[in-house]
């Protein structure tokens, strides 16, 4: 049916991509800020749930599911959008989705191998950017914030003739022509690292670029805002946005 265009004003909740290095604090971060900001939300772990622990010292307040394989992923999918429903869950936080990704790459290489000497990549990708993109697309319908969690490690060198795994606008741990389209569904992508400084407290950032410019050296791109890693802090810096562009 047609819809008036006022709908198309800002999503009223985060859909957003963040990335950082292995044991930076994306998880403890997240969790703590996420729960102190907007109340109880739901984990859906695709990791290791001691990643969780640190978060634990500072709140409990809030569900987690551990993700393995598929039916795990759609039964957390399912818990997520009852809860939501319910008015039970205010955010979703997926995390670490390239845990996943890389389980399903390697599930659906074995799949197209059967019968085969090597994996049919016709039918492999196909799939495999069909079900990534697939995920937050479902969530996103969902009336909570959403928040995918992925590591960034810099790629080794590229291959020429392969797409490349680096650069703006990609997610070097997904795979295929999903590393190009997976960040163009969220709203907003962040960065976060650690500022360390001689003789203080390692400062948590989350490096904030209107341009999809993120990596290690984000820090000195045009446009990008350096903000303390606390979801509280990007919703209060993208109220001001709105209210500037407005």
């Amino acid at each position: 049916m047609p819809q008036s265009a006022s709908v198309l004003e800002r999503d009223a909740y985060l859909r957003v991509l963040l990335m950082g290095a292995a044991k930076c604090g994306k998880s403890t971060s997240s969790i703590v800020s996420l729960e102190k900001t907007l109340g109880l939300g739901y984990v859906l772990c695709c990791g290791d749930k001691s990643g969780m622990l640190p978060a634990t010292r500072q709140t409990k307040k809030f569900d987690f599911d551990i993700i393995r394989d598929e039916d795990d992923m759609e039964a957390c999918l399912k818990a997520a959008r009852d809860g939501v429903k319910e008015g039970k869950y205010k955010w979703i936080l997926v995390d670490d989705f390239s845990l996943y990704a890389s389980w399903l790459e390697g599930a659906l290489r074995a799949a197209s191998s059967v019968g085969r000497t090597e994996p049919d990549g016709r039918r492999m990708w196909p799939e495999y950017k069909q079900r990534i993109l697939n995920y937050p697309r479902r969530l996103f319908d969902l009336k909570a914030h959403v928040i995918f969690v992925l590591h960034y490690i810099t790629p080794s060198k590229e291959i020429d003739g392969q797409r490349p795994k680096s650069g703006e606008g990609i997610v070097p741990l997904l795979s295929g022509s999903a590393r190009e389209e997976f960040p163009a569904l969220f709203t907003d992508a962040l960065f976060m690292e650690k500022e360390i400084e001689k003789g203080k407290t390692d400062r948590r950032v989350f490096r904030v670029n209107p341009e999809g410019v993120w990596g290690p050296g984000s820090r000195s791109a045009d446009g990008t805002h350096t903000i303390d890693a606390d979801f509280g802090a990007f919703l209060k810096l993208v109220k001001e946005q709105d209210v500037k562009k407005r």
